[in-house]
């Protein structure tokens, strides 16, 4: 199953130098409008946040300030390394990942 999303992208960060080159910061929420044509969808996801680091100098400044863009959420196979719940444990909260998620 997938669901979709209509985002509006709120801001990005300058490039900045990090550690293994450059980084910019796209930040997005879900489109809620009262009225018009996002209205009818909105309703149902009113409202959210999502940060994305861009490591690739070619994708900086793809994502528009004001623009809006579909972002479709699909289940996909992934394999959780035992490690990728360390940052849970150091924080001493339990870790819910599966040892493998399967394919819809």
């Amino acid at each position: 199953m997938t669901v979709q999303a209509k985002v509006r992208c709120i801001g990005n960060s300058p490039p900045q130098n990090v550690t293994n080159g450059a980084m910019q910061t796209a930040r997005f929420t879900p489109v809620s409008d009262v009225e018009g044509s996002n209205a009818e969808w909105s309703k149902w996801t009113p409202y959210g946040y999502i940060e994305l680091a861009i490591t690739n100098p070619d994708a900086f400044g793809q994502f528009t300030p004001g623009a809006e863009y579909l972002l479709t959420f699909e289940q996909a196979a992934v394999h959780v390394q035992t490690q990728d719940c360390d940052g849970y444990h150091a924080l001493g909260r339990e870790c819910n990942l599966p040892e493998a998620v399967p394919a819809p």
